[in-house]
């Protein structure tokens, strides 16, 4: 992203919502593409390449799912958050199996979605500079994270990781997700 502005697609029906999320996309620094469906969003992508793409998960024309995996087909290497109300974990799984990235719920606030884009911009220059992610995975940090997670009786939180194997946050997330 040398000297431009990331671009940010968010695919959104939701005026309010393309309209706070472009304002706070403009005072990072980055440029925001507003689509409000998923044809609307493959005549931007005809002519725009965006470093992440937000999608929702109501949709007209075409649900979040179906909007990923086709987003999945002809992106492949782009980040998608998906934003939704919807708290089932049936809905985050079938988003994370389309091919989804990341997941969070609306309302976002503005701090963390500013957080969940910088680190996928982050991840998607280290990926463009190095390659395929499973590169930067280190067996050794793999190991400590495994060693935690077989200790536990059950459910493990982020927190509880982080605390028993010293590694940081966003460590331990991008192995949990390359788990």
């Amino acid at each position: 992203m040398e000297g431009k502005a990331p671009l940010i697609l968010i695919i959104d029906d939701d005026e309010q919502i393309c309209y706070t999320f472009r304002e706070i996309c403009t005072f990072q620094g980055w440029k925001a593409l507003i689509a409000g469906s998923y044809p609307q969003a493959r005549k931007v992508l005809e002519t725009q390449r965006p470093h992440v793409i937000l999608v929702d998960y109501h949709l007209p024309v075409m649900d979040g799912i179906r909007v990923v995996k086709a987003l999945r087909k002809t992106h492949p290497q782009t980040p998608i958050i998906v934003l939704t109300m919807d708290e089932q974990e049936a809905v985050m799984r079938n988003f994370m199996d389309a091919g989804a990235d990341d997941f969070a719920l609306k309302p976002i606030k503005a701090l963390d979605f500013i957080a969940r884009i910088q680190m996928h911009l982050k991840y998607a220059e280290q990926r463009r500079y190095y390659g395929d992610m499973q590169k930067g995975i280190n067996p050794e940090t793999m190991q400590r994270i495994l060693s935690c997670l077989a200790q536990a009786d059950g459910f493990v939180e982020l927190e509880a990781i982080i605390e028993s194997t010293s590694i940081s946050r966003q460590s331990v997330y991008r192995y949990m997700q390359h788990l």
